[in-house]
């Protein structure tokens, strides 16, 4: 359901891929779905599957799987605006799959969703000692609201 020629007008519109040789914006949207449907904690552990699936990744049009410090790379230095962009065009375009049951008579009801990404827990400084099962709290939450009568987040978000 993603064209990957869209995907590419979008990234050569924006500049998203000008210094990028072999991970382009389509290659990256694939391995950060990768790691989402799979639930990785690491970039090791999504470079690693991913090598594993590499057979399976040929249809997609990716020759090899990113090494691990171009996609540390292309994390922090892409700009999430293009994923936004992409998740827009997808919405416009398959809008009419979506199921139709939220009414417009919930247009003053929101629905409100709060998020733990984990990702990151080592990588950031805890608020208090671990525990003694070597569990501790960390990550970044994320609160979002929803209007009921529309399928996507609204633009106000916090993080903490």
């Amino acid at each position: 359901m993603i064209d990957r020629n869209s995907v590419r007008s979008l990234s050569r519109r924006g500049g998203y891929d000008h210094y990028y040789k072999y991970f382009d914006t389509f290659c990256h949207l694939v391995t950060m779905l990768y790691c989402s449907l799979n639930n990785c904690t690491s970039t090791r552990e999504v470079v690693s599957g991913m090598h594993a699936c590499h057979s399976k990744l040929l249809h997609l049009g990716i020759s090899s799987p990113p090494a691990r410090s171009t996609l540390c790379d292309a994390n922090s230095k892409r700009p999430f605006d293009v994923f936004q962009q992409i998740y827009e065009l997808l919405y416009k375009r398959h809008r009419h799959l979506l199921p139709d049951s939220r009414l417009k008579q919930y247009d003053k009801l929101f629905i409100a969703d709060s998020s733990t990404i984990t990702l990151f827990q080592r990588i950031l400084d805890a608020p208090s000692p671990g525990k003694m099962n070597g569990k501790r709290k960390g990550g970044i939450k994320v609160h979002t609201l929803i209007g009921a009568a529309e399928h996507v987040p609204l633009n106000q978000f916090y993080c903490r």
